[in-house]
């Protein structure tokens, strides 16, 4: 049985944009994740709804996401390749 070598890269050999891809893509995934989190304050302090409507209108935005993969599931599994069994990846 032979050791298998681990390759010597290092990460000055990574490309500048490379770099510049990754940064604004994690940039882009922490606003993603702090806009939801965000809303219901920004809804009841600066716009001043009340608390009740601020979670109406988060209960309707969590029951469009949930029906949306739901169809969008059906759909998927409905195309006679099958979306949803990796035939694009």
């Amino acid at each position: 049985m032979t050791a298998v070598t681990k390759p010597n890269y290092s990460l000055q050999e990574i490309p500048g944009g490379v770099w510049a891809l990754d940064f604004v893509s994690m940039l882009m995934d922490v606003s993603s994740k702090m806009i939801p989190a965000l809303l219901p304050v920004y809804l009841v302090t600066v716009l001043g709804t009340s608390m009740v409507t601020a979670g109406v209108i988060e209960g309707i935005a969590e029951a469009t996401a949930s029906v949306t993969n739901v169809l969008s599931g059906a759909w998927g599994f409905s195309w006679p390749c099958g979306l949803s069994s990796g035939a694009w990846s």
